[in-house]
């Protein structure tokens, strides 16, 4: 798969910060798409306005069968100050942190 564009949107708080990423996406194998994600409530996915055939774990989030190129939108819900892993995005001395 080859990421076209990302849009990310953030509605920040200290523990309920709500992430809509928003990706157009080109299919370049016909294998499904696997996404990492770790401590995430996963609250909605959209494939081109709809919600996809997908299946989800503790570390990831799979969709077999896509288009061969689509917009894939996932809703978020994330708590920084829970996240002492020190990844993505965590709560540091009263303010938002991310070592991206």
């Amino acid at each position: 798969y080859e990421v076209l564009s990302l849009e990310l949107d953030f509605d920040l708080h200290e523990s309920q910060t709500r992430v809509v990423s928003s990706m157009k996406i080109r299919k370049l194998k016909n294998d499904p798409l696997y996404l990492n994600g770790e401590n995430l409530k996963l609250l909605q996915v959209r494939l081109n306005g709809s919600t996809p055939d997908y299946r989800t774990d503790e570390k990831s989030l799979t969709i077999n069968e896509t288009p061969d190129e689509f917009l894939l939108e996932i809703e978020n819900e994330i708590n920084p100050k829970e996240n002492t892993a020190l990844e993505g995005l965590y709560l540091s001395k009263n303010n938002l942190t991310t070592q991206c």
